[in-house]
């Protein structure tokens, strides 16, 4: 037991000191850490808090003024556009990382108080609650994932399924560098969803619907597309439905806590949305719309800057590995698989798939830890068919190909935004590699 304990302690002292070291690089990139999509969410919270209102017009043009061009905000954008019918800028981010965020930022406001500094929202404590709280929220999930995996697998290869989550996906630029993006956060809820639903197997009581439901609510009303975690919630009645002797009484209590809890999860997104548009429905997606077909699956797939399977590499080995999962839980991988393929086909059909200046499938960090199951499968399978060396190699590799398109990225050396080839990548890389070089 105090092998474990020091074991355990390690591992979140050397989780906590490798996020430190690079939680302190976009401190020194840019004015803000708040940049991009992260401008409209964290307008929610700092037009709430300090204005007292849902007016964004100053938090987007103060933005739009201190960052250079190439990082100008999206939101900045919708100055321009007519007003809601509240006469309002419009903003259709979602509120729930502001909502996650809020401990940290209020703990930051705090402390612009005690010292008596200005209490704009906008300087370094903010900043730091920000970038600290994505952080921490993208450790949790990956917590959460490993407590999960070990209920499956040896704590060999749950780690190492977790390291390549963690260090070999878009989720390290998003926990880092781009802190004020949803995405950190979004990790997190599906994680907690994952965790709640598998506890929920061996105790159904009506607390613990009510539970799963406000966190499917909460990883909504972060990031629309988790709505499809509505997947897990169906099943988890109809588990009851079968399961119970007394059905009716079994499952009306379970469909009472979760519409409850679902509801009270998404009541801050209907206020919001009924403060800003005039009614409890979102806006227009900046033009964005659907097209069912699926146009764009092959780009959402190989595209080389944000195609799933080439700039991740980990997605194409961890879905892989549940086939191997499917004999460990059947129900689970069914899961797994049904959502990860509505995610495919509902953002291949998004006319704004590619995500913009993104780094990696940045839609699909949500479908991280789906698929961190399978990296498990296929961990624990070579370990014993070829030794040790070889997932650990593995994992170096993916790490070490995901901090490469980070730098890569990072510096500019590839297209932000846009088309981008892979001549271009390779001239990328050719110029990282005459830097290195001096």
């Amino acid at each position: 037991m105090k092998v474990r304990t020091t074991i355990t302690a390690l591992m979140v002292s050397a989780a906590i000191l490798i996020s430190a070291v690079q939680l302190a690089v976009p401190f020194k990139l840019s004015p803000t850490v708040i940049r991009g999509d992260g401008v409209g969410y964290y307008s929610w919270l700092r037009s709430a808090m300090i204005d007292g209102d849902f007016d964004f017009e100053n938090e987007f043009q103060y933005y739009d003024d201190i960052l250079p061009e190439s990082a100008r905000p999206l939101a900045s954008r919708l100055l321009e556009q007519s007003r809601t019918s509240t006469g309002l800028v419009p903003n259709h981010w979602p509120v729930g990382p502001a909502l996650m965020w809020l401990p940290f930022v209020l703990t930051a406001h705090g402390f612009v108080a005690i010292t008596g500094a200005d209490p704009t929202g906008y300087g370094l404590p903010y900043q730091l609650a920000v970038a600290i709280g994505s952080a921490t929220y993208g450790l949790a999930g990956l917590w959460l994932l490993f407590c999960i995996l070990r209920r499956y697998f040896n704590a060999e290869a749950s780690l190492l399924a977790v390291a390549t989550t963690w260090g070999a996906s878009s989720l390290t630029g998003y926990m880092y560098y781009m802190p004020s993006m949803s995405h950190a956060c979004s990790f997190f809820s599906v994680s907690l969803v994952i965790y709640l639903w598998v506890r929920l197997r061996e105790d159904s009581r009506p607390i613990r619907f009510f539970w799963l439901a406000a966190t499917c609510g909460l990883a909504v009303i972060t990031r629309l597309q988790d709505a499809l975690l509505g997947i897990f919630l169906a099943t988890a009645w109809l588990n009851v439905w079968r399961a119970s002797p007394r059905r009716p009484i079994a499952a009306s209590a379970a469909l009472g806590s979760i519409t409850l809890g679902g509801l009270l999860a998404c009541l801050p997104q209907l206020v919001a949305w009924q403060a800003l548009n005039g009614a409890p429905l979102p806006g227009d997606y900046a033009g964005s719309g659907f097209d069912w077909r699926a146009p764009h699956l092959f780009e959402i797939l190989f595209a080389p800057r944000y195609g799933l399977l080439t700039s991740t590499p980990m997605f194409a080995l961890g879905l892989a590995g549940l086939i191997w999962f499917w004999p460990r839980d059947r129900q689970l991988t069914a899961i797994l698989g049904m959502i990860f393929l509505g995610q495919v086909w509902l953002l291949s059909a998004f006319s704004y798939y590619h995500g913009g200046a993104a780094f990696g499938p940045r839609y699909f960090v949500s479908a991280l830890p789906l698929v961190t199951f399978g990296l498990a499968s296929v961990y624990d399978r070579l370990a014993s068919k070829l030794g040790r060396w070889c997932p650990m190699s593995i994992v170096a590799a993916l790490v070490a190909w995901n901090y490469l398109l980070l730098a890569l990225y990072g510096l500019n050396l590839i297209p932000r935004g846009g088309p981008m080839s892979w001549e271009l990548f390779w001239e990328g890389l050719d110029r990282l590699m005459n830097r290195l070089s001096g």
